[in-house]
């Protein structure tokens, strides 16, 4: 696709489909960027619309907080700048 970020996000929000390895509340959520990948994996107590809310906030604040770290080489994968990077994609 050409993406250079990926935000992925899965679990049990339930009511109903939990087990024990995998209960109710369960969520990982994963960012890919070009130089590395982050999971994160919660168990959470809401119920299911604050619990499908919460995740998918999380998940844009996880990417929301990588992408203030763009600032060239280090998350890019080549010598550009935060103005570089949104010339080109703009």
């Amino acid at each position: 696709s050409g993406a250079e970020f990926a935000l992925s996000a899965t679990g049990i929000a339930g009511p109903t489909g939990g087990t024990p390895d995998k209960p109710v509340g369960l969520v990982f959520i994963g960012l890919a960027t070009p130089t590395s990948t982050q999971i994160q994996r919660h168990v959470l107590t809401f119920d299911r619309e604050t619990f499908k809310w919460f995740v998918s906030q999380s998940a844009l604040d996880l990417l929301r907080r990588e992408l203030l770290t763009v600032g060239g080489s280090a998350m890019l994968g080549r010598n550009e700048s935060k103005a570089d990077y949104g010339a080109k994609k703009a």
